[in-house]
């Protein structure tokens, strides 16, 4: 697998789990979101797609084209539901992303998503067999460079989601 694509498809695959944990311990915000797009589910419920959600992450850290697949549908999915959410103009207070309360959908969120699916459908579609992990450790210096290229703009990639917005709302309030 070609270095920039599993790259990119490995912050994207990091960012779901993170936004996978953070649902499993706040629910909340995720269902107050759903329900606020028309999807009235409860919190258990997220709960159960948020496990579903990390098993994708990891499995597209360690388990082959599969689970790149699923996350590539799982990004086209989030960015379809925050496009549709934008455009109906629903009163989303938040994303629901990272259960975080303060994190408002925009069409950032949108392109970041779109940017992990096209990533992670990419990377599903090379010919080269493996995982994101097997392409990383044959890297030099055992990945290391890489591994931290991958926190960076994972943590970057966060920040763009759940900052930016929060920053932006701010600015409009000082206005």
């Amino acid at each position: 697998m070609t270095i920039a694509v599993s790259g990119f498809a490995f912050m994207g695959a990091l960012l779901v789990i993170a936004a996978a944990a953070a649902k499993v311990f706040r629910p909340g915000n995720t269902t107050n979101a759903l329900r606020a797009g028309g999807i009235p589910l409860g919190k258990a419920a997220v709960r159960i797609g948020a496990i579903i959600e990390g098993a994708i992450g990891i499995g597209s850290l360690v388990g082959g084209r599969l689970p790149i697949e699923m996350l590539a549908i799982s990004y086209a999915g989030f960015a379809l539901f925050v496009a549709w959410a934008l455009f109906k103009g629903s009163p989303l207070s938040s994303c629901g992303c990272f259960g975080e309360a303060d994190s408002p959908p925009s069409i950032t969120h949108v392109v970041v998503n779109l940017f992990f699916f096209g990533s992670a459908a990419w990377a599903a579609s090379l010919p080269e067999k493996g995982n994101l992990v097997e392409s990383a450790i044959h890297q030099s210096w055992w990945g290391v460079p890489y591994f931290a290229e991958v926190a960076v703009g994972t943590l970057l990639a966060y920040s763009v989601m759940v900052e930016l917005p929060r920053i932006r709302g701010v600015l409009r309030m000082a206005k």
